[in-house]
């Protein structure tokens, strides 16, 4: 495995998932670092107030709303390769998709805990 790969486990699975591909985000900013520190930083910007509003949505039972930004959120990490937030954001997705709000406290927990791994992790990578 790449060194610029790190390995976490999987949202209750037990199985191997990646946190971050380096090289792929890489790839897509053409090998420019500052450029993909910047889309690093905005959406490290961007999570308090979407966790923050996801938890919201759920205690106003706005199942649609949770799977719209939890959308957002998926797309967003998994354009910049943070492979286990988009994973953890299209199971909160699906859970809104499927107006099962029961499940979706304890994602929000899982997805904003990934976000704080990933982001600890990017700090020791560029």
């Amino acid at each position: 495995m790449s060194d610029n790969k790190a390995q976490v486990s999987a949202v209750g699975t037990g199985k191997e998932t990646v946190l971050l591909d380096l090289e792929a985000a890489l790839e897509r900013t053409m090998g420019d670092k500052e450029f993909l520190q910047e889309l690093f930083q905005e959406f490290m910007q961007n999570a308090p107030t979407d966790i923050e509003t996801i938890q919201s949505l759920i205690s106003a039972k706005d199942a649609d709303g949770v799977r719209r930004l939890a959308h957002r959120i998926k797309g967003s990490a998994a354009n910049l390769s943070f492979l286990k937030v988009s994973a953890i954001a299209l199971l909160l997705e699906n859970a809104g998709r499927d107006n099962n709000l029961a499940i979706s406290e304890g994602l929000l927990k899982e997805l904003d805990a990934a976000i704080q791994e990933t982001k600890t992790h990017i700090s020791s990578l560029i």
